[in-house]
């Protein structure tokens, strides 16, 4: 944007003085234009507005309606033991991606039939694990699984009356409540040998 500014100078002197003095505040070029009718000089001087440059927001989780009520029930849980809690947009592909590949290539286990576990997955994912987690492609220190409920309250109630998962998703030792970035995955496979199958991922978060 530029504004304007009319000079009047009742001489040339006073002109050429006025516009050192312009151009010593502002160090910016000037444009001059004489109207020859009136006498009247016009000094066009550009002011520079500052543009504030917003960063772009944090990729969001994208959670289907079964995932998001397992997210509710995790985060709201009484026995939570995890101060902070965040979904995390790659935790949360990645336990999607192994819930629809448990029921698309018919396993249920933390390791694929390729010999990949989750450890490994999410840090092929570019997920930052620290370097005291499992460094084998078979490792897991992150993932809970389940496999044949229709609904998040039908695999909530069996992950809760399992010991380990109980432990894992309510962080119940410190190893677990420093995970407190997550992911959430659910898929339903026609035809395989569970249908629904259900994957939880927590992790510290990534340096």
């Amino acid at each position: 944007m530029f504004v304007y500014r009319n000079i009047q100078a009742s001489s040339r002197q006073m002109l050429t003085a006025t516009l050192v003095t312009i151009l010593a505040i502002w160090l910016t070029p000037l444009s001059v234009y004489a109207d020859p009718a009136t006498g009247v000089h016009q000094i066009f001087l550009p002011v520079v507005t500052k543009t504030e440059v917003i960063p772009a927001s944090e990729p969001a989780c994208e959670l289907n309606d079964q995932e998001k009520r397992i997210e509710e029930l995790f985060r709201t849980h009484p026995e939570q033991q995890r101060a902070t809690l965040i979904c995390n947009p790659t935790l949360a592909s990645v336990a999607r991606a192994r819930a629809e590949d448990m029921g698309r290539r018919a396993y249920f286990a933390h390791v694929n039939p390729d010999g990949q576990g989750p450890n490994y997955l999410v840090r092929q994912a570019g997920y930052v694990l620290p370097d005291s987690y499992s460094q084998e492609m078979s490792g897991n220190n992150i993932e809970s699984i389940g496999a044949g409920a229709a609904d998040a309250d039908g695999m909530w109630g069996p992950w809760m009356g399992s010991e380990k998962h109980n432990t894992h998703l309510l962080g119940k030792t410190d190893f677990f409540a420093e995970q407190i970035q997550y992911g959430i995955g659910f898929a339903q496979v026609p035809g395989s040998p569970y249908q629904y199958y259900w994957v939880f991922i927590s992790a510290p978060s990534s340096p």
